[in-house]
């Protein structure tokens, strides 16, 4: 629902539209810049929130949101209905932790043991194509590596391009994490298609 659908129950004159969008814009300026602005509005403004497992629901209260806008002083605010915004939302898994993600949409995240994951997983690669005379066991124990490290680390260096671009980039899923990205290799699909379902990047 954007500005004009929230203001259609005003049933407002050309005049008073302009200035309820004017005044919006500033208010959405410092909605932005300033976290006391933001924090005030969010109070003044809903009423109620309801998580649902794949959805957030959200009820304002039109009567702050006219007084905000600046509405014509004699309209009646009593009568009209809250308005109800519904996003898609879902709870995804962090770590140890949980996050709402909002609208399928993330903010990038760069994950430093993800990316760090990847730069050691390239450089043992690179040690062994150059180590042609020596074994895994043999560059696993001259590097002081745990059993099986190389291995993984082999694996991961396999990611299709634009799963490390992703992790590179921050957008990665929530859930994937240096541990579980170490865990999941073991089953790593050879084709770089199924890998992004295996680690939870959505089709």
């Amino acid at each position: 629902m954007g500005l004009a659908d929230s203001l259609a129950p005003f049933q407002l004159p050309a005049r008073a539209l302009d200035v309820a969008f004017e005044r919006a814009s500033k208010i959405a300026g410092q909605f932005d810049s300033d976290r006391r602005t933001r924090a005030d509005t969010i109070r003044h403004l809903v009423t109620r929130i309801v998580v649902a497992p794949d959805e957030l629901t959200i009820q304002l209260d039109r009567k702050p949101l006219a007084l905000m806008l600046r509405m014509p002083g004699d309209m009646q605010f009593t009568t009209l209905d809250p308005m109800v915004l519904k996003v898609r939302a879902s709870l995804q898994r962090t770590g140890q932790s949980k996050r709402l993600v909002i609208g399928g949409q993330r903010e990038p995240r760069i994950d430093a043991g993800l990316a760090a994951l990847l730069r050691e997983a390239f450089q043992s690669r690179q040690l062994v194509l150059e180590a042609s005379e020596e074994s895994m066991n043999q560059i696993t124990q001259r590097l002081g590596m745990p059993n099986g490290h190389l291995t993984t680390l082999m694996r991961i260096s396999y990611l299709a391009p634009d799963i490390i671009r992703d992790i590179l980039d921050g957008h990665q899923p929530p859930s994937l994490t240096r541990q579980k990205l170490i865990a999941k290799s073991r089953g790593l699909p050879h084709e770089w298609a199924q890998q992004r379902a295996w680690l939870g990047w959505e089709a």
